[in-house]
């Protein structure tokens, strides 16, 4: 299992690369401009995602200093990302939650594509080390906690960070087109 999620989080990894290197031959004046429906800048979308990664770390780190048993991953956590991708999969646009860019202040109004690539690709690598170092047993149980699903197996998280990630990529590519 453990294997499976460093390949799933090495796809992930890849895929902000990508991006992040798409970005490039744009000019942090055209990634700064909000987007024609008045939404998020490319580097808001960026921002939001980063955060979205550091604040997922930042309650795991939390959770695991914890002397806590956790359940295994079974059906009912198959079951609950199967919904949350069902929901988020519908024509309706979701609000972020709460620190994370639910509230304007909590993303930079102007901020520069080589600031984001930095940051992006440091909680990147906190994610691989962390998945490298975990205990095989840790790997087949539920401390992910997402904030409208509940407790998520590792699998689940990754694999909603892609769903996520390719959400706003098409938002991402709408706004600097």
């Amino acid at each position: 299992m453990k294997d499976k999620l460093l390949r799933i989080n090495q796809d992930y990894t890849n895929r902000v690369r990508t991006l992040l290197d798409e970005m490039a031959k744009y000019d942090d004046e055209i990634l700064n401009r909000p987007a024609a429906s008045g939404g998020w800048s490319v580097l808001q979308n960026m921002h939001h995602l980063i955060l979205s990664e550091e604040k997922s770390m930042d309650y795991v780190r939390k959770k695991l200093s914890y002397e806590e048993k956790y359940p295994k991953v079974g059906l009912k956590e198959d079951w609950r990302y199967f919904l949350l991708i069902a929901f988020l999969s519908l024509p309706i646009k979701f609000k972020a939650p709460p620190r994370i860019g639910g509230n304007p202040e909590d993303l930079p109004e102007v901020s520069s594509l080589a600031e984001v690539r930095t940051k992006w690709l440091a909680i990147r690598q906190k994610w691989e080390v962390f998945f490298q170092n975990m205990d095989t047993d840790l790997a087949t149980r539920t401390v992910f906690k997402h904030v409208r699903a509940g407790k998520l197996g590792w699998k689940h998280m990754l694999k909603f960070y892609i769903y996520h990630f390719e959400r706003h990529r098409q938002q991402i590519y709408r706004t600097c087109l």
